[in-house]
């Protein structure tokens, strides 16, 4: 970049001044005219779309399909305390919801109860509403003392269903079957 130096008028020499004063300004020369190369230049991507659906897959996949189809942890904590009828109710509320239609199935979002950054992937997704998601964004000690730990649901969900590649996929293709037709 060719800059050049813009020389500040002949007058008498203040020194006083001259040491309070700014340094000699820079201005940058406007860059002269290229010829035109016949290339086409393009806006670059914010962001590798296949290395964001990647990262989609792994920090989510079908697992949290079921996971946002399950009612909210906070808002209906009764659905999740009896860990014995737990699988069993789980089964029934998906078959409810795979009748709804599909615009209408989640009110919930696939929350992880570990954050990414650190080290938790999908074995730590628990189902809630976006009121609770923000309120457990803004800080885990105080949202644990309000509700409960959301961690242990996630490893009593992840345990129970997540883990089983076979009963997840089962599950999914409950909850969408034109997934498994096609």
């Amino acid at each position: 970049m060719k800059v050049r130096t813009v020389e500040r008028p002949a007058e008498p020499v203040d020194y006083a001044a001259l040491a309070l004063a700014k340094p000699t300004r820079r201005v940058p020369v406007e860059a002269e005219a290229k010829p035109e190369s016949g290339l086409r230049r393009t806006r670059l991507r914010p962001f590798n779309r296949r290395r964001m659906e990647q990262r989609e897959r792994e920090n989510f996949g079908d697992w949290a399909e079921i996971i946002r189809a399950l009612p909210c942890a906070n808002c209906a904590p009764e659905f999740y305390a009896d860990n014995d009828e737990l699988l069993s109710r789980i089964y029934r509320h998906l078959a409810a919801v795979a009748r709804l239609p599909r615009a209408s199935r989640s009110i919930c979002e696939a929350s992880h109860a570990l954050s990414r950054g650190a080290g938790g992937d999908k074995s730590w997704l628990v189902p809630q509403c976006p009121r609770h998601h923000a309120e457990y964004g803004q800080g885990e000690e105080t949202f644990t003392l309000r509700h409960g730990s959301m961690r242990m649901l996630a490893q009593q969900l992840w345990k129970g269903l997540g883990h089983d590649e076979d009963e997840c996929a089962e599950l999914v293709a409950l909850l969408y079957p034109e997934r498994a037709d096609g």
